[in-house]
């Protein structure tokens, strides 16, 4: 019953410490939220237990290692973390959250095995890095402001034309360096070398082009 109790405690803990970060990455809106991590932490949690009294109870019989079942999780984690990066030209989105899938691992295997203070510690750590030090992340980013950018398009009709488009610049509050307009066949061709903050999303960009104005083809590059 003693025992029972003490695995009870273990997984309600690893629980609250992979929920005290979830919610943190609940509030920010990422792919894995509150509910992910509370299961993965005590998941390992409970793997960490199971590999230890699978140990104490073969011990006798042969040589245990706890640790094996442990290193599975650490290793196999990294498909779960895989799931949250989002991958576009510009940019690696998601690996801040497949870092805190893979402490909520380590954490939970702490719990698991009895170093609560460890486990503890690390939530704590883990929670000020992701709130607070995303303002120090924020100013380092400020260092360079702007990126550049190359786009290529063919406008094909008049419908909001050029007058549209820097509509949507001044709208993704970017720049225009230059401007290159060559007529073709199909209408005209358009070169803009442009600066963009930091934090400019293409995607969102390349959408409201399309859907505002009337182009045939488009590429977007970012300047390295």
């Amino acid at each position: 019953m003693e025992q029972q109790m003490l695995i009870l405690i273990k997984l309600l803990i690893s629980a609250t410490l992979g929920g005290f970060i979830g919610y943190e990455r609940e509030r920010q809106n990422r792919w894995a939220g509150f509910r992910t991590h509370i299961l993965v932490c005590m998941g390992s949690c409970l793997i960490m237990i199971t590999s230890v009294e699978v140990a104490a109870i073969n011990g006798g019989m042969f040589t245990a290692d706890p640790g094996r079942l442990a290193a599975q999780v650490v290793s196999g984690i990294g498909f779960l973390g895989a799931g949250t990066i989002l991958h576009s030209p510009s940019r690696i989105r998601g690996l801040t959250t497949a870092a805190t899938l893979w402490i909520m691992a380590g954490i939970g295997l702490a719990v698991g095995v009895g170093l609560y203070w460890a486990a503890f510690t690390a939530t704590v750590l883990s929670y000020i890095v992701l709130d607070y030090f995303r303002v120090v992340e924020s100013k380092i980013k400020k260092v360079q402001t702007y990126d550049s950018w190359n786009i290529e398009f063919i406008l094909t009709g008049e419908h909001d034309g050029m007058q549209g488009f820097f509509q949507i610049l001044e709208q993704f509050e970017l720049m225009t360096k230059s401007i290159k307009i060559s007529p073709e066949e199909k209408g005209s061709h358009v070169i803009v070398e442009i600066k963009a903050p930091f934090e400019f999303e293409e995607s969102h960009f390349i959408v409201e082009l399309q859907r505002r104005l009337n182009i045939d083809t488009i590429r977007i590059k970012k300047n390295i």
